[in-house]
């Protein structure tokens, strides 16, 4: 057999390899299609909604869904596990998330809300890191879990201040969200203001 067909087969046959090997290890980070449940604290949580997220209306820069315990849940509070996940669709820094948290939640928070949670927040934000496209970040609170911070399934950050835990969700879901279309896609079908009543 010719040995420049040999050489030419065996790269051809490393290289699927290697592809099926990244494909299947990233599999779940690259899925935009979620899964309907999802667990938390051994408690399992139901997809509510997902949707685009989209900027100035034109720009997809990711997919995300909401996941609760209960999705018609009547309560006066945010009572109850959930989890927010969204795939991106474009690469980020860790500063995007970084600053665009503790801008929105300044938005959305009093003075003595924010100044009570800005420390433990700062601590919290420090361990975002960069995403690129087709990863997947997955933001959890309970009130045994505290608030989590996962990266491709993998937990990258934690706090058990169940007052940053409560407030984190502002960022997509308060008054002054990072964007009103997806807070309202996200809150389908929920009871919204007993859910994010600040």
């Amino acid at each position: 057999m010719n040995s420049a067909f040999v050489k030419c087969w065996l790269l051809a046959v490393s290289v699927l390899s290697a592809s099926v090997n990244l494909y299947a290890s990233s599999l779940y980070a690259k899925s935009d299609v979620f899964q309907p449940t999802a667990m938390l604290d051994n408690q399992q949580l139901q997809l509510c909604n997902s949707t685009d997220i989209r900027v100035m209306a034109v720009f997809n820069v990711g997919t995300a869904a909401l996941y609760l315990q209960d999705c018609s849940i009547e309560e006066d509070t945010l009572n109850q596990p959930i989890q927010l996940s969204i795939v991106y669709k474009r690469d980020f820094s860790p500063e995007d998330f970084q600053k665009s948290a503790y801008t929105l939640l300044q938005r959305n928070l009093s003075e003595a809300q924010f100044s009570a949670i800005e420390g433990e927040l700062q601590r919290f934000n420090s361990n975002y890191q960069a995403m690129t496209k087709g990863e997947r970040y997955d933001i959890c609170y309970s009130d045994n879990t505290g608030l989590l911070l996962q990266k491709n399934g993998a937990l990258i950050s934690q706090s058990q201040s169940a007052q940053l835990g409560q407030s984190y969700f502002q960022i997509w879901f308060g008054k002054r969200p990072f964007s009103k279309a997806l807070k309202r896609k996200l809150l389908k079908g929920t009871s919204k203001n007993a859910l994010f009543p600040r």
